[in-house]
C-alpha cells in the first residue's frame, strides 16, 4: 500500500515579545471619536478604547497605515480632546494605535482630567471653562429661549394671582408644575 504524502506540519515559531515602546501608561477609556488623514481628509468616526497622555487606541475595522499623520478629535459627554497624532501600530480588522504629535494646551487640561478620573487622581478644577463642543454650542440659544419662557411664565403666573384671576392654591400649584 502506498503511503499518501503527507504535506509538512507549519513551523510555529515562538514569538518573543516585542519591547514596550509607550513612555505613559495608557489605561481603559471608552469614547467616541473622530480620525482624519490630514494628507487626503479621509475621516473615519470609531471607539477609543484606551487612552493616556502619550496616545489612545481606536477601534476601527479598516485602520490608517502605520505612519499616517491624523487628526483626532475624542468626545465623551460634554467634553472634547483634539490632537494631531501618528499612527504606530495598525492591524487591519482591529483597529490603530495613535501617539499624540501635537496638543493645543487648551485640550491639555481635558486630557488630565479624564486620566485623573480613571486613576483616581482627579484634576482640580482651575475655573478654566471647558472647549464647548459643536453640540453644546447649537443646544445653548434654545436653553436660553427655554429659561426666558419659564421665567416668563412665572411672572404670568404670579401677575395673575396678584390680581385674583387664579387663586393662591391654583397659582401655587402650577407654579410648581412649571418649575419640575
Amino acid at each position: 500500500m502506498a503511503s499518501e504524502p503527507t504535506t509538512p506540519e507549519p513551523e510555529v515559531l515562538a514569538a518573543e515579545p516585542l519591547p514596550e515602546r509607550r513612555t505613559q501608561p495608557r489605561y481603559q477609556f471608552t469614547a467616541s471619536v473622530e480620525v482624519t488623514e490630514v494628507k487626503s481628509g479621509t475621516k473615519a468616526k470609531a471607539r477609543v478604547s484606551d487612552l493616556g497622555m502619550g496616545g489612545c487606541y481606536v477601534d476601527l475595522s479598516s485602520p490608517f497605515p502605520i505612519g499616517t499623520t491624523v487628526k483626532i478629535r475624542i468626545v465623551r459627554e460634554t467634553k472634547s480632546f483634539e490632537a494631531l497624532g501618528k499612527v504606530t501600530y495598525s492591524l487591519a480588522g482591529m483597529g490603530m494605535g495613535l501617539m499624540f504629535t501635537t496638543v493645543d494646551p487648551k485640550y491639555l487640561r481635558t486630557l488630565e482630567r479624564w486620566i485623573g478620573e480613571i486613576t483616581g487622581d482627579i484634576v482640580p478644577d482651575d475655573g478654566e471653562e471647558e472647549q464647548e463642543t459643536p453640540e453644546q454650542a447649537q443646544a445653548a440659544p434654545a436653553a436660553a429661549a427655554s429659561a426666558e419662557h419659564t421665567y416668563v411664565l412665572h411672572e404670568l403666573l404670579i401677575a395673575l394671582m396678584r390680581k385674583g384671576v387664579l387663586s393662591d392654591t391654583e397659582g401655587k400649584g402650577m407654579l410648581q408644575k412649571l418649575l419640575k
